[in-house]
């Protein structure tokens, strides 16, 4: 299963993100970027992220000490899109224990983006000794990514495939200024950035969003948070803005024993982005006691 690129990619530690292409499985490619030796960070990007939008908060990490690995979930980015893959928020989760695993990143800290928390949820409770904290950012413990929003753009796909991948970079670009507490960070050449993954097939994108739309979790997440066993913090912007965990999600999320809530003023869905140094202080701050011991041991010896 793990080729070349993988040995690769292990014996090489560059100072920034630098993508690579990882099969997982017959058909599922995960595009990844490592950088940095040092404490282990696994940073999931959202349903529509990518790799290059955590570069600021990975410089930052790995200048501190931490070893990052951002993994875009199958479907995401530019990870593959397989027709016959499992969509689910479970399948992905075990994507992400598979990926730890090669790596040696066990246990990593997860810092996951929208959606891709509920992935994280799912990982610490089926794989807690993968996972020593989890920071969301602006995600709740969501059993399903079809949102009714998502589901109004699906059925503009038949539009959206005769005009092309113009009107769905409008969309991202649209959904991105309504998410933003400040808006000055979204140039057109970041809004391209953004949109690169989804466009560059734009049918086997809006088939991969279907499927995930219709994928069939086989457990339900919100009964499960209280065996959580590891901290989770959730960073929320103060800013108005569209999307988040809503009241009833975070009070779900109070059922996890080592949960707590952080909030940024003045920004907004796009925390990473928008204040990406307070990110960083967040996740620094998270890092288990154990493993500050296990470095300064490290450094003596």
């Amino acid at each position: 299963m793990w080729t070349v690129t993988l040995i690769m990619l292990l014996l090489s530690s560059p100072d920034s993100l630098d993508g690579q292409h990882l099969e997982v499985a017959t058909g599922e490619t995960l595009h990844v970027a490592l950088a940095g030796v040092g404490r282990p960070v696994l940073v999931i990007p959202g349903l529509f992220g990518a790799i290059e939008g955590f570069r600021r908060v990975s410089d930052s990490l790995v200048a501190s000490g931490y070893r990052v690995l951002v993994v875009e979930p199958l479907g995401v980015g530019g990870s593959s899109r397989p027709k016959r893959a499992d969509y689910s928020l479970t399948a992905q989760a075990e994507r992400m224990a598979l990926v730890i695993r090669a790596f040696g990143m066990q246990p990593a800290t997860i810092v996951a983006h929208s959606v891709s928390a509920a992935i994280a949820f799912r990982l610490a409770i089926l794989h807690p000794d993968l996972v020593a904290a989890v920071v969301s950012l602006e995600g709740g413990p969501t059993e399903t990514i079809a949102t009714p929003g998502l589901r109004r753009a699906l059925r503009m796909a038949p539009l959206l495939r005769l005009l092309g991948s113009g009107p769905l970079r409008g969309r991202i670009a649209k959904q991105m200024r309504a998410a933003s507490g400040d808006t000055t960070w979204l140039s057109d050449s970041v809004i391209q950035v953004y949109a690169r993954g989804p466009s560059r097939n734009l049918g086997a994108t809006l088939g991969a969003l279907r499927r995930m739309v219709d994928a069939v979790e086989p457990w339900p997440l919100g009964p499960a948070l209280g065996r959580i066993a590891c901290p989770v913090v959730l960073i929320q912007g103060l800013a108005p803005h569209e999307g988040g965990p809503d009241q009833l999600a975070r009070a779900k999320m109070e059922g996890i024993p080592g949960y707590t809530l952080t909030t940024i003023p003045g920004v907004g869905l796009y925390a990473f982005e928008e204040a990406p140094n307070s990110v960083v202080a967040v996740i620094r701050g998270v890092t288990p006691i154990s493993a500050r011991r296990r470095d300064a041991m490290n450094l003596r010896l």
